[in-house]
């Protein structure tokens, strides 16, 4: 054994097994798609009854989840991985918290539930679930990692995100892959143990995967391994990833805005960072 490869991570038997499906298609959707005038109602954000109406929109007459298992078997996709809450908050399926979700959508008479329909049809087609759930949310003021400035406020929020996470988690069936955009400060592991304790996890100070390369589709580290060749321990690692977030122009700045404002921002122009991210922590 060289002095080298003492020290680089190896994957478990769950990392294996995850990068062994190879590919998987990845779903952000807003049901806004369905409804454009959905998009026009987006000022405070932060009223509940704002919200409400908001939803009150989304008929999603033309919504098809197995349409999309379908566009995944033809790619050969092994796993989808869906955006169920983004930065604005909105719930893609059935929650007892707060209003921004499907009990106060038409579709299906606020029966309807999309996230459990896709997770049906993943299991029909034999493809696994991932889900994507956001930590910051316009709905609540919670900026980035799904932190709020206020102590009250906060312990509110990370109840309220808990209860989300534990939906998601533990009312749709096996989880392949957890993501965490954009980093997560909030304590979540208990929830993480007790309801997917085999799902891989992407970013966070909770991560068993990383992001390997950049938009331009080129790994940062000559190894190129997901679950990221370190020499520092997991609490560097965290630190490492929030760094390189910091510095990597994460659309952090549309959810801050979002936060300061109560509304949301009707276009953001994103520019990412053409400068390379160095790090020591990387082996080379």
């Amino acid at each position: 054994m060289t002095e080298a490869s003492s020290f680089l991570a190896r994957p478990t038997r769950a990392q294996y097994d995850w990068a062994d499906m190879e590919l998987g298609l990845f779903i952000h959707w807003f049901p806004q798609t369905h409804d454009d005038p959905m998009d026009r109602r987006t000022d405070n954000i932060t009223d509940p009854a704002a919200q409400r109406e908001m939803m009150s929109h989304a008929r999603l007459e033309r919504f098809s989840a197995r349409q999309w298992v379908q566009s995944a078997l033809d790619l050969g996709a092994k796993y989808i991985v869906f955006v169920a809450k983004h930065g604005c908050g909105i719930c893609r399926w059935q929650s007892q918290y707060g209003e921004m979700n499907f009990k106060n959508a038409p579709y299906k008479d606020g029966r309807g539930d999309p996230l459990a329909e896709l997770a049906a049809e993943c299991r029909r087609a034999g493809i696994r679930l991932g889900i994507y759930i956001c930590a910051s949310s316009a709905t609540y003021g919670a900026g980035q990692g799904g932190l709020i400035d206020d102590p009250e406020r906060q312990a509110a929020y990370t109840k309220i995100y808990k209860g989300w996470l534990s939906e998601v988690l533990g009312n749709y069936g096996d989880i392949a892959e957890v993501w965490f955009d954009g980093s997560i400060e909030l304590k979540i592991e208990d929830v993480l143990r007790k309801y997917a304790p085999d799902a891989m996890v992407f970013n966070s100070r909770y991560a068993t995967i990383r992001w390997v390369g950049r938009r331009r589709a080129t790994p940062r580290i000559p190894s190129g391994t997901p679950w990221g060749a370190t020499t520092r321990s997991p609490a560097s690692r965290r630190r490492s990833t929030a760094a390189r977030t910091a510095r990597s122009g994460c659309p952090s700045r549309w959810t801050r805005a979002c936060a300061k404002t109560g509304t949301m921002p009707a276009k953001t122009a994103y520019t990412p960072t053409t400068k390379p991210i160095r790090s020591s922590r990387w082996t080379t």
